[in-house]
């Protein structure tokens, strides 16, 4: 069993991301880096999750091949990034190596991701196109729902139906819930001082009081 920790990750022993060093393991083709790193940045800075991304983690006149392998031993996720150009030359190598290590590990997933300039009948390796995608196509990388479907992808926790747009005038703020009830008053304190709206809708899971 696990809990939602005050940072919004899970806890526990049946949780991988409790103890590997990275959170998710980023692969891509070199021509889509700058649109992958926008998306690693993301999830560091807003979500606090730790990407292994290559530019940041990869130590200059070290072995390619030996970094690229100790990054996916150390990241609990796999994302493999599809764009314009299709598979990179790397991606092969890390794809198999990421799907071995999910036939030894059934908790470590490989999260296919369709990035906004993906074709429409993208080429993925054949074992993940049975893998559910995360699609960033004809929405943008700063598309609220998708961003948080990776994000959940990466933490192992269902997704739940699809944010609905605020409407003119409204603005939504998304604060991780802490199944333990705990520091709620600084979160509201957060979005009144930020907002300082008349009105006030606070809403939650079913349960929450």
């Amino acid at each position: 069993r696990s809990t939602i920790g005050k940072n919004g990750k899970e806890r526990g022993v049946n949780n991988p991301m409790a103890t590997k060093a990275y959170d998710v393991f980023f692969s891509f083709n070199s021509e889509d880096r700058d649109e992958v790193e926008q998306i690693a940045r993301y999830l560091e800075e807003k979500k606090g999750l730790k990407p292994w991304f290559d530019q940041w983690n990869l130590v200059p006149g070290e072995d390619l091949i030996d970094g690229l392998a100790q990054g996916i031993k150390e990241s609990s996720v796999c994302a493999v990034f599809i764009g314009k150009s299709g598979k990179g030359p790397w991606q092969d190598k890390e794809v198999k190596a990421a799907l071995i290590k999910q036939a030894k590990n059934r908790k470590f997933r490989v999260i296919p991701v369709l990035l906004p300039d993906a074709p429409k009948r993208p080429k993925l390796p054949s074992f993940l196109t049975v893998m559910m995608w995360v699609d960033f196509r004809n929405k943008g990388l700063d598309d609220d729902d998708t961003l948080r479907r990776l994000e959940y992808g990466i933490r192992g926790i269902p997704p739940g139906k699809n944010i609905k747009k605020p409407k003119n005038g409204q603005k939504q703020v998304n604060i991780p819930s802490s199944v333990e009830f705990v520091n709620r008053l600084n979160e509201i304190t957060f979005i009144t001082n930020i907002y300082c709206p008349p009105y006030l809708l606070v809403s939650a899971p079913a349960g929450y009081g």
